[in-house]
């Protein structure tokens, strides 16, 4: 069986930790990157220089097709899709509960923001940490960097287009089983995965009321977008699937 080598640009809450544990299984532990620039604060510090962790075969964080392009040998490029209303409630609901033990103030700014507001006035805050978390994160990190402002030109946008496209497999969280299917059909060595549940919160359940649901959507236009975009693409591989292919 051909070595493959790996590259998720992780988008947070939209099923990556699973995933990640999913994906680096076939890989032997020194093999495994450790992760880096998981933050803005992280971003800063590095400047977005990243040779220094160059070198393993898998690699998955946070960070974006910049540190991609820097270290890549050979690298299959990943990522995960999520409806981005429902991947910033589950974002919240998170931070609301996660502990900081051991995490750098400045990069626990946006956490408290979950902890010490409402959802409402959350997606409200204009703090420029959590706006890069919440403000087409996934389009920004496809096309450089989830850290840093972007440009969205109509080239910036039809090369996260294209690169999307030219994905062997991403997952989509509304279509897991589909995506599960077909990362199996792709890449034979992941033929027995399961997908389990990580990072379970038990914050408290909510609906997103369709005020903050249009006030999300308004500032996520360009992660609609791709989110839309590969949704269809993702069904329309789901379509060629063969039953030989569903039958692992």
């Amino acid at each position: 069986m051909k070595k493959i080598k790996i590259f998720f640009l992780h988008n947070p809450k939209a099923a990556g930790t699973a995933l990640t544990n999913v994906l680096s299984g076939t890989f032997p532990v020194e093999s495994i990157a450790p992760q880096f620039s998981n933050s803005p604060y992280d971003y800063r510090i590095s400047r977005g220089r990243y040779s220094q962790n160059s070198g393993y075969d898998f690699y998955a964080g946070h960070y974006g097709f910049d540190a991609f392009r820097q270290l890549q040998d050979g690298h299959v490029l990943v990522t995960n899709f999520r409806d981005p209303i429902q991947r910033i409630r589950s974002l919240y609901r998170y931070w609301s509960k996660v502990g900081l033990d051991g995490v750098a103030p400045e990069a626990a700014i946006p956490v408290r923001l979950a902890k010490e507001l409402s959802f409402s006035d959350f997606i409200r805050s204009e703090n420029k940490d959590l706006r890069l978390n919440i403000d087409n994160f996934h389009f920004r990190q496809l096309l450089a960097e989830g850290w840093k402002e972007c440009s969205q030109s109509f080239s910036a946008r039809a090369s996260v287009f294209h690169r999307i496209y030219r994905m062997k497999w991403f997952f989509v969280s509304e279509m897991g089983q589909i995506s599960l299917a077909l990362l199996k059909s792709s890449f034979p060595q992941y033929r027995d995965a399961v997908l389990g549940r990580e990072n379970v919160t038990d914050a408290p359940q909510f609906e997103v009321s369709a005020a903050d649901a249009q006030y999300i959507a308004q500032r996520n236009v360009l992660d609609y977008d791709i989110y839309a975009w590969a949704t269809a693409l993702q069904t329309r591989r789901a379509a060629k699937l063969t039953l030989s292919d569903l039958n692992f």
